[in-house]
């Protein structure tokens, strides 16, 4: 058996374990462009992730809970204030910050913290903040998958790699329409040497105006890691792993 891990753009990803249950992780469909799903194709995910509390990041979670009222979120604790405060009080809500593990559809799920932040205006004017995470999910013995959600380059990035090995990397490599992310090309591949990961995945660029910058961060990555498999996935592609 494999994992089937499938990319619906910015840095939503769908896991599907070994035993077929399945993970989201920051399910941005309806502000994707070119997204190739819909929101009501997800029906009984066994877990959802949030990273921080991005409307990128956040994305359609909302209404996958209130069509899932049984699947569980995993996220900082400003989204589960947001969550609650519109309509999701009775929802089963584990939050996280850096350094806690909880396990959720069978998966154990690790949070560090990223040099990145976690800001949303509530309709009322209430702000909400909180940290931005990255998630390392224990798949298997020897698949340990990371989401890196947003950061900057920062040295706690060769600490997980020294330390937490690893397999997989999901990297962000450019921005999202009207919005940028800290790691270009030339700083995400930084990120992955350090890591020492034996696959990366780039995520959260924008394939119209930065439809190069897989490319770039491939050529990177072949002078500064050569031992790293760079996989490029398409909207609603997917990889067994």
């Amino acid at each position: 058996m494999a994992v089937e891990l499938r990319y619906f753009g910015v840095a939503f990803f769908e896991v599907k374990t070994e035993d077929g249950r399945t993970v989201l992780i920051d399910p941005c469909i309806t502000l994707c462009p070119g997204s190739p799903v819909k929101v009501e194709e997800f029906k009984s995910p066994g877990a959802v992730l949030v990273t921080h509390s991005a409307l990128d990041h956040i994305g359609d979670t909302l209404e996958i809970l209130k069509n899932n009222k049984a699947t569980p979120l995993i996220c900082p604790r400003n989204i589960k204030t947001y969550v609650t405060r519109n309509g999701l009080a009775h929802a089963e809500i584990g939050t996280m910050v850096a350094g806690m593990m909880r396990e959720a559809a069978g998966v154990k799920i690790k949070a560090f913290q990223t040099l990145h932040g976690g800001y949303l205006e509530c309709d009322d004017g209430l702000c909400l903040a909180d940290v931005s995470l990255a998630y390392m999910l224990y798949l298997r013995p020897n698949l340990k998958l990371l989401h890196m959600g947003d950061t900057a380059l920062t040295s706690d990035l060769k600490m997980i790699g020294e330390i937490y090995k690893p397999d997989v990397a999901l990297v962000p490599i450019g921005k999202f329409v009207g919005a940028e992310t800290e790691l270009n090309a030339y700083e995400a591949a930084v990120a992955v040497s350090w890591l020492n990961v034996k696959k990366a995945i780039p995520m959260h660029f924008d394939p119209q105006t930065q439809a190069a910058s897989p490319l770039e961060f491939a050529e990177h990555v072949k002078t500064m890691a050569p031992g790293v498999e760079v996989i490029h996935l398409p909207l609603g592609g997917s990889l067994l792993i």
